[in-house]
């Protein structure tokens, strides 16, 4: 298995498949300036299956979730990323959906939508066959921040 840090992940609904969120680390790397965590550049969306090998699915994406046809996550540019969706295996380009984001919180069952976070801590849901967003929770207020929303099973 590759040396790394990882940060998220989510599994495939059969659970032989995980999507990771993760950041390699080489021979004798160091948590120092060599090795930037937090440089979401360096992180990528690996696939690990039931035999325990990875494969390199996306340079330069966090918070992978899947689908049903495939594996939502955000490309980031700035504080936000782009959505972006992208089959398992690999082939094909990646989907382009509207907007900026914080990041996805997961996909709907049925892979209608996908619900996000907003930057200025609101949630909304995006549809991932055209990316018109619907506003969930409006951001910031008196309220507070939104840091986690999750669809209802």
């Amino acid at each position: 298995m590759p040396s790394g840090i990882t940060f998220a992940g989510d599994a495939w609904p059969d659970g032989r498949r995980l999507a990771l969120e993760r950041v390699r680390i080489g021979p004798g790397a160091s948590l120092g300036p060599q090795l930037s965590i937090l440089d979401s550049a360096r992180h990528e969306i690996e696939l690990v299956g039931t035999s325990g090998a990875f494969s390199v699915l996306v340079h330069r994406g966090v918070d992978p979730a899947w689908g049903p046809t495939g594996i939502a996550y955000t490309r980031p540019r700035g504080d936000d990323g782009d959505l972006k969706v992208i089959t398992p295996d690999g082939t094909g380009a990646s989907q382009d959906l509207p907007g900026t984001y914080a990041r996805i919180s997961g996909v709907k069952r049925d892979g209608s939508a996908m619900l996000v976070l907003t930057r200025d801590g609101g949630a909304g849901s995006v549809s991932l066959a055209g990316g018109q967003v619907t506003p969930l929770v409006a951001p910031g207020g008196a309220k507070g921040v939104v840091e986690s929303v999750a669809w209802s099973r």
